[in-house]
């Protein structure tokens, strides 16, 4: 009953924040505290994000709030193991950091499954520089993956930000950026991210970032070896067609004993990411191999 009550004033408190004109981008996070005792909620309105500590008998406590443009908002670095989107509201000098992480190297596996640690919760710094952590009970933290919750916040800040490059701009190996797209697809629709419109759209997006790590790559050799950059940009997409043909075949043979016993379609879709994926990590040490001064 807690619960409910605390959800019940939500529905009452939100529509009394916002104007009619303005544009409701919904919750992103959302547990219980203390018991059920307490309730924490974020949302978002217009350019405004909302703070709200709420008691169980659904009596609001303290709300806050911060502007998309200013929110002191933290990502998670794509070359850690957990994933932990965290984000700051202010009540003077007081500051309240609401977090959630899962522990999970790669995130958008357990998604949906519901694998790994979660935990999430508030740490609240006083004007002194102590702090006080207050964790969200067990199995009340919503949405579970940090990344379809508070990291949601980063696409509304900044509608050009985009998390498969923002993955690729780290430390981490374009496999491990696999499923983004598809995963993505799946927390703005609510349907199934193994939909084979969401996996087309992945592979998509990977034919065209290898495309233009080839380019990279014709371009790297042609500026560092002039005298021999006709030889060596035929010799690399002669290994390019050659690796074009086998992930081909390997795609075919292994769509459905590899990738997707279920649908063969989807199993060749998410093989031919994979290839790229891997091909792309490949072109990184041989960019690397050119860049290299010896």
């Amino acid at each position: 009953m807690p619960i409910l009550r605390s959800w019940a004033f939500v529905l009452l408190f939100l529509p009394a924040m916002a104007n009619a004109e303005e544009e409701d981008h919904g919750f992103f996070f959302w547990c219980t505290l203390n018991e059920g005792q307490n309730s924490v909620f974020l949302s978002a309105k217009d350019d405004r994000v909302t703070y709200a500590y709420i008691k169980d008998s659904g009596q609001l406590e303290l709300r806050l709030e911060t502007t998309l443009e200013t929110m002191p908002y933290r990502p998670f670095p794509w070359d850690e193991q957990t994933i932990r989107e965290s984000v700051t509201f202010y009540n003077g000098v007081t500051s309240y950091e609401v977090f959630a992480s899962l522990g999970s190297y790669k995130p958008f596996e357990s998604l949906f499954a519901g694998l790994g640690d979660a935990e999430a919760g508030i740490v609240v710094t006083l004007p002194s520089g102590s702090q006080t952590t207050l964790y969200c009970d067990d199995h009340t933290i919503s949405p579970r993956n940090p990344i379809a919750g508070i990291g949601q916040l980063a696409k509304l800040a900044n509608p050009d930000h985009d998390p498969l490059l923002h993955c690729l701009s780290g430390s981490v190996p374009a496999t491990a950026c696999l499923g983004i797209v598809s995963d993505l697809y799946g927390v703005e629709t609510g349907l199934s991210p193994r939909s084979l419109v969401f996996l087309q759209a992945e592979q998509k997006r990977w034919e065209i970032l290898l495309a233009a790590k080839v380019s990279e790559a014709t371009e790297m050799t042609q500026a560092r070896f002039p005298d021999r950059a006709e030889r060596l940009t035929t010799d690399l997409m002669k290994a390019q067609d050659s690796w074009a043909a086998s992930r081909n075949a390997d795609c075919d043979l292994a769509a459905w004993t590899v990738f997707d016993v279920m649908d063969e379609d989807a199993g060749k879709l998410q093989c031919l990411s994979h290839y790229a994926a891997q091909r792309i990590d490949f072109l990184n040490q041989h960019i690397a191999g050119l860049e290299f001064d010896g």
